[in-house]
């Protein structure tokens, strides 16, 4: 008989440590579901969920929400097989030789030290209507997913044990989400002082409608701004041609709130004019691809270490990796200003 002073799950936590301690059960393994558990002990389902939780606090087994019990990989043990399945989307070709590539780098350093595994997803936001697999049928091994990308136009439905990180993200999909982004804010106020050094009276702001991460950054701009000048808000759709706006006042300052945006504006312009547009006009990109990709035209630009973005999301994947009940949180990372001068060196 066990005294009342012992919690009535301790049968349970004793037998299932020794278990794994013999290697009847394995890192990695599911243990038996929360009904088969309350049967053999003999205890409620409460009581099963308090010994596992007990389990869990000794580093000894994870909880997945709507998937079980598992047992945790040892602080110890050598990175290998039993490590975190992790799927990986990334956005679209066009893009993704860019930016993405680098944050790709970044998480897949990450995932070599941690023991992790990852799998490649191809699902292109810019293909509104092409046949796509569900996403639960996609991560049904995934322990986690990551998304590299403006995943925000798609209507995604995670399963709720699938915990996620998103690159470039603005929404949390339910909570299932952590969003990851350059800072809005900061970028805003590098941008005025930018501006302001040029001598700007009006600037155009050119933005992705619908695109919850490129909206939140015009608007910072636009409140700050109008302290200083006029803003001309300039929002295009997705998959938009390039319509090249007349310009003919230098006074006014082009702001792109994508700098795939303005790569692709740029050469548009090029093409009509004969002229790079930089000539001319003070031009200052948020996320250019000056800094990475040799090809790309130099342009100002306001931007993050896309390197350590990735390190960023996958820490924070393992985070809630780590600890199941975690929260979904907003992550800004802190961008600088590489002027046009500086990169033309």
């Amino acid at each position: 008989m066990y005294s009342k002073t012992r919690p009535s799950y301790s049968k349970l936590t004793e037998r299932l440590e020794a278990q794994i301690a013999s290697g009847v059960y394995r890192a990695g393994d599911r243990l038996p579901p929360l009904r088969a558990l309350s049967e053999e002990f003999e205890l409620t389902g409460y009581a099963v969920h308090q010994g596992l939780k007990r389990l869990q606090d000794k580093g000894l087994v994870t909880l997945r929400h709507g998937s079980g019990a598992y047992v945790a990989r040892r602080r110890d043990e050598a990175p290998g097989r039993d490590g975190w399945k992790i799927a990986v989307f990334v956005g679209t070709e066009r893009v993704g030789a860019g930016y993405l590539s680098c944050a790709m780098l970044g998480v897949q350093e990450m995932a070599m030290k941690n023991g992790c595994s990852l799998t490649m997803r191809k699902r292109d936001y810019y293909q509104y209507y092409a046949p796509q697999p569900p996403l639960e049928s996609v991560l049904e091994d995934a322990d986690g997913v990551i998304f590299l990308g403006e995943y925000d136009y798609l209507s995604l439905s995670l399963p709720t044990r699938v915990p996620g990180v998103g690159i470039e993200m603005g929404i949390t999909c339910g909570g299932s989400v952590s969003p990851i982004s350059l800072d809005p804010i900061t970028a805003a106020e590098l941008a005025v002082d930018y501006f302001r050094r040029k001598r700007k009276e009006c600037i155009e702001v050119h933005y992705l409608d619908g695109g919850p991460v490129f909206q939140w950054r015009a608007e910072c701009f636009r409140r700050l701004w109008q302290n200083y000048g006029r803003v001309v808000m300039r929002p295009y759709p997705l998959n938009a041609a390039h319509t090249i706006v007349p310009l003919e006042d230098p006074r006014t300052g082009i702001l792109f709130c994508s700098g795939s945006w303005c790569e692709d504006y740029l050469r548009a312009f090029r093409r009509v004019n004969g002229f790079d547009m930089t000539r001319d006009f003070a031009v200052l990109s948020i996320d250019g691809k000056s800094t990475l990709m040799p090809g790309f035209l130099p342009v100002s630009t306001i931007t993050i270490d896309w390197r350590a973005a990735g390190e960023a999301a996958f820490s924070e994947l393992l985070r809630r990796l780590k600890h199941p009940s975690a929260e979904a949180r907003r992550i800004y990372l802190v961008p600088r200003l590489q002027e046009l001068e500086k990169l033309d060196r």
